[in-house]
């Protein structure tokens, strides 16, 4: 049997390419609304729910009017504009199947919507886990730690049986605060030292796969 028999998978800068796209589309909403925001630090916050991500930007957050209509319309540019030009990253779809051999029960964590995920999910050929996933209320200000441990409620596997992969810090600091397995690729955009606090930090999927054998993923129940 293997140590690790859930894996909550992150979709953003870690299966598929998007990361630059969803920092793009919330630059612009904030633009619009007027409140201007250097791309640069959007960037920081790709991973972050929105309330996080309005807080840090704007000093106000999802329970405001005007945070509100700003999420919803960097939702809008990012699905109209930048989910059109989104693509798996390499061996992401081969990642999945081995995954799905192996045994493996996945879930997914987003912050987005079902309506939003629903297409990101496609792209990896993920569309049934749509209700295996974890996304922000339609109220909102969620945090990451409660996405992530509705996450693990839903996958009903034990945090100490369960990997989160994933592509940023903020992901990594929620999910080790909840006792979660994490691996971390370095496809995201994000410098190597601020993803220190993985259990296991890989180049790429290709890599992760190369040395899926000897990853937290092959690795058996200690007898």
């Amino acid at each position: 049997m293997k140590r690790i028999q859930g894996i909550i998978l992150d979709l953003d800068g870690t299966l598929i390419d998007s990361n630059e796209g969803r920092a793009q589309a919330w630059a612009e909403a904030l633009g619009e609304a007027g409140y201007p925001v250097p791309f640069a630090d959007v960037r920081l916050l790709v991973g972050c729910v929105a309330h996080e991500v309005l807080t840090r930007t704007v000093g106000f957050g999802e329970d405001t009017e005007i945070g509100r209509k700003i999420r919803d319309r960097a939702r809008q540019i990012f699905v109209k504009r930048y989910v059109p030009r989104i693509a798996p990253h390499y061996r992401a779809i081969d990642l999945l199947a081995r995954f799905e051999r192996e045994g493996a029960k996945l879930g997914v964590v987003s912050v987005d919507p079902p309506e939003v995920l629903s297409p990101l999910l496609r792209l990896v050929g993920l569309d049934a886990l749509v209700h295996r996933a974890s996304f922000p209320p339609a109220e909102g200000l969620a945090t990451q730690r409660d996405l992530l441990k509705t996450a693990i409620d839903k996958l009903g596997v034990p945090a100490a049986r369960t990997a989160i992969l994933c592509d940023g810090p903020h992901d990594i600091e929620a999910a080790n605060k909840l006792g979660l397995t994490t691996v971390a690729v370095l496809l995201g955009g994000f410098p190597a030292a601020s993803l220190r606090g993985a259990s296991a930090l890989y180049k790429d999927l290709a890599t992760l796969l190369q040395d899926f054998d000897d990853s937290v993923f092959g690795a058996p129940v200690a007898a």
